[in-house]
């Protein structure tokens, strides 16, 4: 099941800003194991073209043609803590953006069709999570009536490379094992479909599998790099002159949506976020 949302709050703790627009700005996607999940949709397909999965086996890397076993614990730059939950409340979508809450990242509360979930997601500090997750859940107890039923703790880590991994001594890395990741956000599903894919099709087809990724990702890593550096530099840790921007732009999605494509405001930048990046 998917859920598109239409609207979304953002605030950074001095103002809040609601955004409602015609199409939607992004989708809800359920994971795990029930059966509406894009993780039991996905077993389906694949048990239906004839797949066999072996569960709670573990083959040598030696034997594998596609590595997607997830983070490179040596390159990680997200740590994602909170909650997942049952409700009653309305759907909604509230975002809240301040270093004292989520450093150098962003909290979000999430809540549809009567499922919610409650994270903080910071890209330093690491040590810190469990004091940004209480702070985030007052926050948001302040900001929305909470009704929360049968909490489950959820948490994860992300890994980027702006230089992908995606091969290696003839096994071919999918995902964020490849370290395709969005360096901004730290989304990384989409990356994981579509290297997957490639990857697959490229043995089946016995074509260039690093060429067609690497011709398919670079400038999305690159830009996904920048957008990180210009997100530290220009949040003023209470994030005003971004919110500013989004607010004032004629079309928000259009406006984000840009900074995706590795435009040319990117492309001068993108020598100093890199040094930016390897310095750090």
């Amino acid at each position: 099941d998917i859920s598109p949302f239409h609207k979304f709050t953002i605030s950074n703790g001095l103002r809040v800003v609601n955004f409602s627009l015609e199409r939607p700005a992004f989708y809800l996607v359920r994971r795990g194991t029930v059966s509406e999940s894009l993780d039991r949709g996905l077993r389906e397909q694949a048990l239906d073209l004839g797949v066999n999965i072996h569960f709670s086996e573990i083959i040598p890397k030696k034997d594998a043609d596609i590595i997607a076993t997830g983070p490179n614990p040596k390159k990680i730059f997200v740590v994602a803590k909170g909650i997942s939950f049952q409700t009653k409340m309305e759907d909604l979508v509230a975002i809240f953006l301040g270093d004292k809450v989520a450093y150098k990242g962003y909290s979000y509360l999430l809540v549809a069709d009567g499922h919610g979930c409650m994270c903080t997601v910071i890209f330093d500090k690491f040590e810190k999570i469990d004091s940004y997750l209480r702070k985030t859940k007052k926050i948001f107890s302040e900001i929305a009536d909470l009704d929360v039923k049968k909490p489950r703790k959820i948490a994860g880590v992300g890994s980027f490379s702006v230089n992908a991994v995606l091969e290696k001594e003839g096994r071919l890395y999918v995902g964020e094992a490849a370290g395709l990741q969005d360096l901004l956000w730290g989304f990384g599903i989409k990356k994981a479909l579509i290297s997957g894919y490639l990857a697959a099709k490229s043995l089946i087809e016995k074509k260039d599998y690093q060429k067609i990724a690497r011709d398919y990702f670079k400038d999305k890593l690159k830009a996904s790099l920048v957008n990180r550096f210009l997100w530290e530099y220009f949040g003023f840790h209470d994030y005003s002159f971004i919110l500013n921007v989004l607010e004032n732009a004629d079309d928000p999605l259009e406006f984000l949506f840009s900074f995706h494509n590795f435009n040319f405001l990117q492309r001068m930048l993108y020598p100093l976020a890199s040094y930016h990046v390897k310095k750090n």
